[in-house]
Formats: C-alpha cells, sequence, structure tokens
C-alpha cells in the first residue's frame, strides 16, 4: 500500500518514468554518494579545450597561450593565490567561486559525465560565460595572449589578477 502509493507520487511529475530510463544516473542522487572533490585536475577533467587551427599556426599558438594562462588561473584559486577588489575589499577566488562562474553549480556533480565545459576561443576582449550551455569563451585578445612577457617578468599575478577580477565583477557575485 505505501509503496503503491510512493510509486504513484513519482508518476504524478515523470519521476518515476525518468527513473526507469534512466536508472544509473538516477541511482547516484539515491545512493547519497558524495561529490568528487574540486580540484583543478577535476575541473580540468570536465573540460573540452576546441582548439582550431593546425598545430604550430599563429591561431592555435594564441589558443595555447590563453589556455596556459587559464590553467594558471584555475591552479592559483585552488592554492588560495587568486585575489581580486571589490568595493575596496580584498577576495580570495576559490575553485568553487569558479565554478559557480562557469556553470551555476558550487561543486562537481556525483556524477561528473554529466558536467562537460566546452572551452572555446574568441576574438573579443572578455571572456563570456554560457551557463545554461556550460560554454567559455576565453578571449583571444592582447591581454590575454601576452604569457611570455608576464613569465619573462616572472609577473604570473597579472594573469591570474585579470581572471579573478572578472569572477568577481561578474553579475552575481557574492548574492544568494
Amino acid at each position: 500500500m505505501e509503496l503503491d502509493q510512493f510509486m504513484d507520487g513519482l508518476s504524478l511529475g515523470g519521476v518515476l518514468k525518468m527513473m526507469q530510463d534512466h536508472p544509473r544516473q538516477c541511482a547516484v542522487l539515491l545512493e547519497g554518494r558524495k561529490p568528487r572533490e574540486l580540484t583543478t585536475a577535476a575541473l580540468r577533467d570536465i573540460m573540452n579545450f576546441e582548439f582550431t587551427g593546425e598545430p604550430g599556426s599563429n591561431n592555435r599558438m594564441a589558443q595555447e597561450t590563453v589556455t596556459q594562462g587559464w590553467i594558471m588561473f584555475l591552479q592559483a584559486s585552488e592554492a588560495g593565490e587568486a585575489k581580486a577588489k571589490l568595493n575596496e575589499t580584498a577576495i580570495n577566488i576559490t575553485l568553487s567561486d569558479v565554478m559557480m562562474w562557469l556553470t551555476g553549480l558550487e561543486q562537481l556533480p556525483c556524477e561528473p559525465s554529466t558536467v562537460q565545459i566546452d572551452i572555446k576561443f574568441e576574438k573579443r576582449e572578455l571572456p563570456k560565460i554560457n551557463t545554461c550551455g556550460y560554454a567559455v569563451f576565453l578571449p583571444l585578445s592582447e591581454r590575454f595572449q601576452d604569457l611570455d612577457s608576464i613569465v619573462d617578468e616572472l609577473d604570473l599575478d597579472s594573469i591570474v589578477d585579470e581572471y579573478a577580477a572578472l569572477v568577481v565583477e561578474s553579475q552575481g557575485f557574492g548574492s544568494v
């Protein structure tokens, strides 16, 4: 009797059919698994970098340089070294902040295959984030490609600061 009521309740919203059609994905919700630890490596695992151009071409080299800066930003966020200012207050940017900025999620899902972040490259000044479609458009602009001079001057904070400021300045940062 109680089981029938439970099944009827699940049927009302189409949940029962979804569970029957996708048992593996739904099992994750019911098993009580803990989410994977959010690390740069785990975040990198769900990113799909969509490079264009032949390896060695100027376009491809620019994309690879921007990617190196992006990975440096993720590593700095994980290490607690990514900082930005918001209304004159220093803010530490965490990987959780970055994950929220990219996807609208604070942590990795239990089943990582449910999220794939496509990283694309565009000629633009600032990154563009699509949290609905899990897409990031990294800018192919001079300020994000100047990694060689940053490395030469050992001023790695510059590229990290650029991305950290973008996270903090994005609409909705820090609001519930």
